[in-house]
C-alpha cells in the first residue's frame, strides 16, 4: 500500500515536470535520468527506394517529442 501511493505521488510529479512546457528533465539520483528530446518536422522528399530503384516520396512528419530514459550509475551496479 505504501509503495503504490509512493509510485502515483513519483508519477505526478515526474509528469509535471516532463509536460510541454516544463523543465523536460527528471532524475531519481543515482537510478535514472529522463529527459524530453524534441524533435523538429520533416518535409516530404524525394528519394531512391532501396529495393527497386525508383523515385518514391517520402510524406512529410510532424514535430513530436520523445521520452529518453538514461541508467545511472546506481541501477548499472545493481544489475551486475
Amino acid at each position: 500500500r505504501r509503495t503504490s501511493h509512493r509510485t502515483l505521488k513519483l508519477a505526478r510529479q515526474s509528469s509535471t515536470l516532463l509536460k510541454r512546457r516544463a523543465v523536460g528533465t527528471f532524475t531519481l539520483p543515482g537510478l535514472l535520468k529522463i529527459k524530453v528530446v524534441r524533435k523538429p518536422a520533416t518535409k516530404a522528399r524525394k528519394m531512391l527506394s532501396p529495393f527497386t530503384g525508383q523515385e518514391i516520396t517520402v510524406a512529410a512528419k510532424p514535430a513530436s517529442r520523445a521520452v529518453k530514459v538514461q541508467p545511472l550509475s546506481g541501477l548499472k551496479r545493481m544489475a551486475e
